[in-house]
C-alpha cells in the first residue's frame, strides 16, 4: 500500500475510535452551559452531523469517519488556499506553512497537549527559593514543563468551553477584535505573572506561542 494511503487509513482509524469513545460516553448533561462545546464530540456541529448520519442509508463507520476527516481538513482549507494560492504543498518551504497562523496553533496545541519536556536552571550567584523548596547556589533542578502545559488558570479556556485538557485549535489565536481570544486566560491575563519555557513564536503577529505577561509598572 503506497505510503500516503498508509497514513490516510490510519487517520480514519484514530477518527473511528474518537467516534466509538464519544458514543460510549456522551451524554446531554455533559454539553458545557453555552449549549454548545462538549468534551466528547466537541461541539453541535458535530453532534448534529453523527444525528443526521445515523438517519442515511449506506453510511457504516467507515463512510462516516471519511466524511469527518474531510471535514478536518476543511476546517483549514480556506486559510492553506489563502496563503499558498495555486501552489501544491510540494512547491512550498515549511517556512511558507508555519506562517499559516491556523496550522502553527494547532501544530502547537498539540505540543502543549502532548509534549512535556524538561528545563534544567541553577543558580550561580545565590540560593533561590522556589516555592516551598530551595534550590542552593550552582546546584542543579529539573523542571517538567506539564505542570505549566495544564494550567487551568493560565490558558484560555473560553470560560470552560475547551479545558486545559482538550484539544482546542484555536487555543493561540489571537483576533485583534475578541479581546478573550489568545492563549492566556483573560481573567489573569493583565494581573499575574506566569513563566513558561517559551519558544520561538509561529504564525508571526496573529499568533502567540506560550507567552508571558508581566504587569507594567
Amino acid at each position: 500500500m503506497p505510503r500516503p494511503y498508509r497514513i490516510r487509513k490510519r487517520l480514519g482509524d484514530h477518527i473511528r475510535r474518537w467516534h466509538n469513545y464519544a458514543r460510549q460516553h456522551f451524554s446531554e448533561s455533559r454539553i458545557y452551559g453555552g449549549g454548545d462545546g462538549d468534551p466528547f464530540w466537541g461541539s453541535t456541529l458535530i453532534r448534529n452531523r453523527h444525528a443526521i448520519y445515523k438517519k442515511v442509508d449506506h453510511h457504516d463507520e467507515d463512510a462516516v469517519a471519511a466524511l469527518d476527516m474531510g471535514l478536518c481538513f476543511g476546517l483549514v482549507r480556506a486559510d492553506i488556499q489563502a496563503q499558498l494560492g495555486t501552489q501544491s504543498l510540494w512547491e512550498v518551504g515549511h517556512k511558507a506553512l508555519t506562517d499559516i497562523p491556523i496550522l502553527s496553533s494547532v501544530y502547537a496545541e498539540i505540543l502543549r497537549l502532548y509534549t512535556n519536556i524538561y528545563v534544567m536552571v541553577s543558580s550561580s550567584q545565590d540560593d533561590v527559593t522556589l516555592g516551598r523548596w530551595r534550590l542552593p547556589k550552582n546546584a542543579i533542578g529539573l523542571l517538567n514543563s506539564s505542570a505549566s502545559h495544564h494550567d487551568s488558570q493560565f490558558w484560555n479556556t473560553a470560560n470552560g468551553a475547551h479545558p486545559v485538557g482538550d484539544f482546542w485549535a484555536g487555543r493561540l489565536l489571537i483576533n485583534p477584535q475578541d479581546s478573550s481570544s489568545g492563549p492566556i486566560n483573560p481573567a489573569i491575563r493583565e494581573t499575574q505573572n506566569h513563566w513558561i519555557p517559551r519558544p520561538p513564536k509561529y504564525g508571526g503577529d496573529k499568533l502567540s506561542f506560550y507567552t508571558d505577561h508581566a504587569p507594567q509598572g
